[in-house]
């Protein structure tokens, strides 16, 4: 069994806050797309600071640790999603699972999973169209522990961890970019997994996509997105 995993919590820092907010809407509209697609066998599973909602019965809710949660942003703007980087630590696969994939809340899964989680790898990574974010954070699979010296290189000495980290677009993506250097296995386009803004947003869905990943400023709960492109509203749903 593999579990899907995706990360909520407040940030009042968060850079595209004028523009959407993440939040249980995004969770069910998630998990339901995550359940019409997937056939394998999974649970559901949400880390977040507002454990105390009710999700849906699909959803199994564990409360976000707080470890280097405010650390600061990229180029020091708000803060940062240092805090993911805890999930690989070893004991992650007691507290989530022996294997998990996350996923990020800004995304519309438009076809079958099946081929993008049945991989063997220990550890893949969407690979983003940007050539500085060699693993983008939207998006990772491995067994827990695998890469565990993401989690304890960092733990041991976080300021050098951050100073290795700048060549890289990001904060946890782009310590993970550092420490795994390039010869991870990734999904990308041929695979189905497209970046909207700089893939699809001037284009139509592409015929073998599966998942649509809005980095930035856009988000598939905008109205003036769905009316531009009907197919997320008719991916986007929690029924």
């Amino acid at each position: 069994m593999i579990r899907v995993v995706t990360f909520l919590w407040n940030d009042p820092t968060y850079r595209w806050n004028p523009y959407f907010r993440y939040g249980e809407d995004h969770v069910r509209r998630l998990f339901a797309s995550v359940d019409r697609n997937l056939s394998l066998p999974h649970e559901n599973v949400l880390i977040t600071d507002r454990p105390d909602i009710d999700y849906g019965a699909n959803v199994r809710v564990v409360r976000l640790w707080d470890d280097y949660r405010h650390l600061p942003g990229w180029r020091g703007v708000g803060h940062g999603c240092w805090v993911r980087l805890k999930a690989f630590a070893p004991e992650m696969a007691q507290i989530i699972g022996p294997r998990f994939v996350w996923m990020d809340l800004d995304c519309v899964i438009t076809g079958n999973m099946d081929p993008l989680l049945a991989r063997p790898e220990l550890f893949v990574a969407w690979k983003d169209v940007h050539p500085s974010t060699p693993y983008c954070g939207s998006m990772m699979m491995m067994d827990a522990g695998a890469r565990a010296k993401v989690w304890t290189e960092f733990h041991a000495d976080p300021e050098r961890a951050m100073r290795l980290a700048k060549p890289f677009i990001g904060t946890d993506q782009a310590w993970i970019s550092a420490c795994l250097g390039p010869r991870e296995a990734t999904w990308g386009p041929a695979d189905g997994v497209y970046n909207f803004r700089a893939e699809v947003k001037q284009a139509s869905l592409p015929r073998n996509a599966r998942i649509v990943f809005f980095t930035g400023k856009h988000d598939p709960s905008m109205p003036e997105l769905q009316r531009q492109h009907p197919w997320i509203a008719e991916h986007w749903r929690a029924a």
